[in-house]
This record gives structure tokens, C-alpha cells and sequence, in this order.
């Protein structure tokens, strides 16, 4: 095995370098010395970067609802929150579950965001494995995923019901308890 001259191995240095990077508070005097070198800090924004988009690129629409809810700064902060919590995970899918499930834990209160979360997830697990699964809605949902699709807040969230999507692997989707006309109407999920 190889060693530098101050008897630190590269496994001990990998893994100093690995928890400085990714935000953890250094511990040994290696990550306190690395902590202090400015191209850890532009990893470390790099590796946040790239974390926000995983989330970002699956669950796109629930990623714009809490941003248009609360404020880029509000979304990023939740961000950082659950980065100080919880390890980069290697693939988009689970990094973005992780979030999901850190949402769920923190109970966060922004009208049809977990419904949204479970649309989102469904399809996830669709465009896996190629199952057609059925999502639920108390409201149209149409009207929130077509505004949400467009970068705005719905305005007037409907009158309550029992609405249904089927997401299918092959698409288009089939929604039950509205108006077929409202649905054959360019949608952004087709």
C-alpha cells in the first residue's frame, strides 16, 4: 500500500477529501486542513449543484410547485437542509425519493404537493418497469398540472371530486371523472 511522506494513506485522504466535499463538519486535522482549501468549497458548490438537479429532473413539477409556492430561496433552503441530513445518493431516482421522503418527514404544507409527489412517483415507477398504475385525486388534477407545466400557480383549485389518472409506460395517460374535452386539449403530459 502506498503512503505519503506524513504516513496518510490514499484511502485515508479519499475519504477526508469525500466527507469535506459533500458537507460534512471535518473531525480529523486532514479534513479540518482540506475544509480550508478553496477548491474543496467549489466541489462542494458543484456537488449541490448537481444534487438540486437529480431532484429537479424528476420530480420537475413538484420541484416548481414548492418554488413557486414559497420562493426559490424557501426551495433551496429545504435543499440545504436535507444535503446536512442525508448523504448524495448515485442516481437521480433515489436522491429524488430521499428528498420526497425528507419532505414527508418535515410535513411540509403546501396544498396537493404530496398528491403531486405521489403523481410524480407513480410515473417514476412506470417508466421503470413498465407497469400501469392508478393515481387518485380529491381535485381535478388537470387543471393544476396544466398551470404547474406552464410555470404558474393555479388560481382557483376546482370544486372536490373523485378524479383518476392511469399512468401507462407507452402513454398517452387516461383520465376518468372529467370532462373527456378538457382532456383531448393539448396537454403537456401526452
Amino acid at each position: 500500500m502506498f503512503e505519503r511522506r506524513d504516513g496518510i494513506s490514499p484511502s485515508e485522504w479519499e475519504n477526508a477529501l469525500g466527507r469535506v466535499v459533500i458537507g460534512q463538519e471535518p473531525i480529523t486535522a486532514l479534513e479540518r486542513e482540506l475544509s480550508q482549501d478553496p477548491g474543496t468549497s467549489l466541489i462542494n458548490a458543484l456537488i449541490k449543484e448537481f444534487r438540486a438537479s437529480m431532484v429537479v429532473a424528476v420530480y420537475r413539477l413538484t420541484s416548481r410547485l414548492m418554488m413557486l409556492a414559497l420562493g426559490p430561496d424557501i426551495f433551496r433552503a429545504f435543499l440545504e437542509d436535507f444535503w446536512s441530513k442525508t448523504p448524495p445518493h448515485q442516481y437521480a431516482v433515489t436522491e429524488a425519493e430521499a428528498f420526497a421522503s425528507y419532505l414527508k418527514a418535515k410535513n411540509v404544507r403546501i396544498p396537493q404537493l404530496f398528491k403531486l409527489l405521489e403523481f410524480e412517483h407513480t410515473t417514476v415507477q412506470t417508466l421503470t418497469d413498465g407497469e400501469t398504475r392508478i393515481v387518485h385525486f380529491d381535485l381535478d388534477p388537470l387543471p393544476m398540472l396544466r398551470a404547474l407545466a406552464e410555470g404558474h400557480l393555479i388560481e382557483n383549485p376546482g370544486e372536490p371530486g373523485d378524479y383518476e389518472i392511469e399512468v401507462t409506460a407507452d402513454g398517452p395517460i387516461r383520465v376518468s371523472g372529467i370532462d373527456p374535452s378538457v382532456v383531448s386539449q393539448t396537454f403537456p403530459f401526452h
